[in-house]
């Protein structure tokens, strides 16, 4: 059986021993991780730590929370940074209007995501994209580059936003969230996803599951817990999600693996 993780931040300062953690989640049959990035200075340990450890790729992009970093030819440097170092998607990138302080980011926001959307065009790369309370604000952008495609990463919206996402030929990331009893809508969702276009991430060290105890952090290993529910609410045996997803994975990133 073989996991992989198509969301985890292993450049997270909060991952004190990453040899022993990813060799925990290796003992569960997690075996590939993909890490975005979420600023430009993530990039350097984000090349490090690939060099390091087997089963990593990463996605190199500015996230709609990061956006008032970036400066004149960013976009420059991040697409020789995308070809330099083999990275397989561009992201974690998208929009976030969820506080008042972002929403007075919004048109830098806007100009940032859809400055990457077209690199992503131009590249021939998939994004990873952060949506939140703003799916509607993302698919307008979307609709006018059909030839790109990607994943929303944990998407909690609606059923009819989710139809048009799907309808729009992008892939679907869920994690620790749905495993809670009280995500019922997300559950909901979790059921309409064809899954050909459904994949697993757990967001580590963020958005832990049911499984954790508030205040824990995610870790790798737990990607093996999110599959287990997700198979479950499926009517799926794990190991069958688990081709399944890892299928999806390799189409959408366009992975090899080992």
């Amino acid at each position: 059986m073989q996991l992989i993780d198509s969301h985890i931040h292993l450049n997270s300062p909060l991952y004190k021993n990453l040899s022993e953690v990813l060799s925990k989640a290796q003992s569960l049959g997690v075996s590939g991780w993909i890490v975005p990035g979420t600023e430009l200075a993530d990039i350097e340990m984000q090349v490090l730590l690939k060099a390091r450890y087997q089963g990593i790729a990463n996605g190199f992009g500015v996230h709609p929370w990061e956006v008032l970093t970036v400066s004149d030819g960013w976009q420059s440097l991040l697409a020789n940074a995308l070809a330099q170092h083999q990275a397989i998607a561009i992201g974690e990138c998208g929009l976030d209007f969820s506080t008042d302080a972002l929403i007075s980011q919004k048109a830098r926001q806007l100009m940032v995501f859809e400055a990457q959307v077209e690199l992503a065009e131009s590249l021939n790369l998939p994004l990873i994209i952060h949506s939140y309370k703003a799916v509607d604000q993302v698919l307008k952008i979307l609709r006018r580059y059909p030839a790109v495609r990607g994943v929303f990463h944990s998407f909690n919206g609606s059923l009819q936003q989710l139809e048009q996402i799907i309808d729009l030929g992008y892939y679907i990331g869920m994690g620790g969230a749905v495993t809670y009893h009280r995500a019922k809508r997300m559950q909901q969702n979790l059921l309409q996803i064809p899954l050909s276009r459904l994949l697993l991430e757990t967001d580590g060290p963020y958005q832990v599951g049911a499984y954790r105890t508030k205040g824990e952090i995610h870790y790798p290993e737990d990607l093996y817990q999110i599959a287990q529910s997700i198979a479950q609410q499926r009517s799926l045996t794990l190991e069958d999600l688990a081709k399944i997803t890892t299928e999806n994975v390799v189409q959408l990133f366009n992975l090899e693996l080992s």
